[in-house]
């Protein structure tokens, strides 16, 4: 088992490494890391083009907390699927851009309840105060209060099929303190609103 804690460009060259040398373990990869078609332009780039595609990912195991960017069954791929279609085209539709919006939409929430009168203070007051409350293209909710400032409470697992990151499992919780267990999440995640704009 390999287990890389990688940019997407070091994923790329450390698969390319281990092709050249033979050396076929299980990859383990965070979900920074491995969005499919990313690393796949890379291996295709660093390659010269004599990695292509895939392949040399095909099986790795990683988690996260948003949906599959290939999971066009989920409202928050379809919202940000049709932003993305009328803003930035050109660009691949890939795990990098559905971070980028799930970060948008937080921080519009961030915003809203920071108020008009927009001060450092009050916006770190309104994450204190306010995100534990915040709904998204999470899987799971966040955890923020006063003392905990963690973003998500949890990931769900997925591995490498076909090029796509393909969930198992559903989604898991825990807390952030020494042996606590770890617990399914089973909360329906909630849709977005029709108009793609945080309520709050």
């Amino acid at each position: 088992m390999l287990v890389d804690f990688t940019v997407p460009i070091y994923t790329a060259i450390g698969q390319l490494t281990s092709f050249t040398l033979g050396y076929k373990p299980q990859l383990v990869v965070s979900n920074v890391g491995i969005d499919p078609t990313t690393v796949g332009a890379l291996l295709k780039s660093i390659s010269k083009g004599k990695a292509s595609g895939t392949a040399l990912i095909e099986g790795a195991i990683t988690d996260g907390y948003l949906p599959s960017p290939t999971d066009t069954s989920s409202p928050w791929i379809q919202l940000f699927m049709k932003v993305h279609a009328q803003y930035d085209a050109s660009a691949p539709f890939d795990g990098n851009v559905e971070y980028g919006m799930a970060n948008a939409y937080t921080l519009v929430q961030a915003l809203m309840a920071a108020g008009k009168n927009l001060t450092r203070q009050g916006l770190v007051n309104a994450v204190d105060n306010d995100g534990g409350k915040w709904t998204g293209p999470g899987l799971v909710p966040f955890r923020y209060t006063t003392t905990e400032h963690g973003g998500y409470e949890g990931v769900a697992m997925g591995q490498i099929r076909n090029g796509k990151i393909v969930e198992f499992g559903g989604p898991l919780t825990t807390e952030p303190t020494a042996g606590s267990p770890i617990t399914p999440y089973t909360v329906a995640q909630p849709a977005p609103p029709a108009d793609g704009v945080p309520t709050n």
